[in-house]
């Protein structure tokens, strides 16, 4: 089952053409109410999912701070709600951001443009393209 959900993936989850871009921003800014967000070309966060201890040595990674074993998803979702791109499988126990700096968004570097950031919450450090914002709207 896992494989097919990967094979069919990218047609889903998939990162945003420059040229879209600016619709992207321009749905952040209605969302906000604020002309500064127009050039938001995503919004990123993580949460964890439920697993069965895995056992072994690593079986205490997995064990995060909400108290149960988990692996993280971080997701990047676009300005109605839609994934552009995730990353999943990171033990539970890692803070977001180390997933963030050993994510393939991060570590690509591509994402976003220059002249675009993510808009993220507290627990991401603030760095050129990804923008530390606390809170935006519960519509976010």
């Amino acid at each position: 089952m896992v494989d097919e959900v990967v094979a069919f993936l990218p047609q889903f989850v998939r990162l945003p053409r420059v040229e879209d871009l600016p619709e992207r921003g321009d749905g952040f800014a209605w969302l906000a109410h604020h002309q500064a967000f127009r050039k938001a070309a995503g919004v990123i966060d993580s949460c964890h999912i439920r697993i069965k201890c895995p056992g072994g040595p690593d079986g205490l990674d997995h064990f995060n701070r909400k108290l149960f074993h988990s692996v993280v998803l971080q997701g990047v979702c676009d300005h109605q709600g839609h994934f552009v791109d995730i990353c999943v499988g990171y033990p539970g126990s890692l803070h977001d951001a180390w997933i963030l700096k050993n994510s393939p968004i991060y570590t690509r570097g591509t994402y976003p443009p220059p002249g675009y950031f993510i808009l993220a919450d507290g627990g991401y450090p603030c760095l050129q393209h990804f923008k530390y914002i606390m809170s935006l709207s519960s519509r976010l």
